[in-house]
């Protein structure tokens, strides 16, 4: 048992040294972790989650250094602009470029974050149709990767594969990037994709994806690809609502406002105040009598 835990342990740490070698600013130490990765199979996925992850977080600390540099470059431009016909303006030429060179790498995506994918899309599994959703929404500035040509072919052949036990796979923010994906497909030519991400949507999708899929259904017109789009959004909404409908969590859904709890049994807002003599007093009948 315990040489078991050894390997065990062993595997793991190559796998981590394997991961931090993508980060390598050699190529070709990198496309050998890569592809050593990819022979490793699933072993791999946890690996390259984390790797995502991290990545992910140091970009977002970068989002003030590139406003900095966004801002920077849009005043040299103004700047260019006021002084055009004299010297400095053509002074200024190579900064602007350099400064947009520099801003078109930090936005573009990392060499480590290129590699991950390519190895999640090699394992073939459902588990990361996640991460590949979120690929979809990279920019590729600088380098012209393909890294999302890459993410959309392995989501060809993953997403028809989700059931609605996979649901639990995909983190709300994967799931608002997918419902981001329906709303932002850009050209008839994805149809393909459009098609396979409503698919999805049918399967895990949750209720915050009905308005937009009603708003695909209300897209009359347009060439055979987009109404093929129109029809499977229909078909899509309509399998969504009866999950949902059918769902333990959904059999008793809420009305259009929100009634609290605590209003159901009120107290008075003071108590009555009736003299003791009159709780029980005879009716006019007896009286007479």
């Amino acid at each position: 048992m315990r040489e078991a835990d050894d390997v065990g342990l062993e595997h793991t740490e190559e796998i981590a040294v394997l991961a931090a070698q993508l980060r390598s600013r050699n190529v070709r130490e990198r496309v050998r972790a890569r592809r050593t990765l990819q022979r490793r199979g699933t072993e791999a996925l946890p690996a390259m989650e984390d790797l995502l992850r991290a990545e992910s977080l140091k970009k977002r600390k970068a989002r003030p250094l590139r406003a900095a540099c966004g801002t920077a470059i849009f005043s040299l431009f103004v700047l260019f602009q006021y002084y055009l016909t004299t010297p400095i303006a053509w002074g200024l030429i190579p900064i602007v470029g350099i400064w947009a060179v520099g801003l078109a790498r930090m936005c573009a995506v990392t060499p480590a974050q290129v590699e991950a994918i390519r190895v999640l899309a090699a394992l073939d599994d459902v588990r990361t149709v996640g991460p590949l959703l979120e690929a979809l929404e990279w920019r590729d500035l600088a380098t012209f990767t393909g890294v999302r040509t890459t993410a959309a072919r392995a989501l060809y052949r993953l997403l028809p594969r989700l059931r609605p036990e996979h649901a639990d796979l995909l983190s709300d923010r994967q799931l608002a990037c997918l419902y981001r994906l329906l709303r932002h497909h850009p050209s008839d030519d994805q149809t393909e994709l459009v098609v396979a991400l409503l698919g999805a949507v049918a399967q895990v999708g949750d209720a915050r994806a009905l308005a937009q899929l009603e708003r695909m259904t209300r897209d009359n017109g347009g060439p055979l690809p987009r109404q093929r789009v129109r029809l499977t959004a229909q078909e899509t909404l309509s399998q969504l609502r009866q999950r949902l409908d059918h769902t333990p969590g959904n059999l008793l859904r809420a009305a259009s406002e929100a009634v609290s709890p605590n209003l159901l049994l009120r107290p008075a807002t003071a108590a009555p105040v009736t003299d003791s003599h009159q709780l029980l007093r005879p009716s006019q009948t007896e009286q007479d009598t």
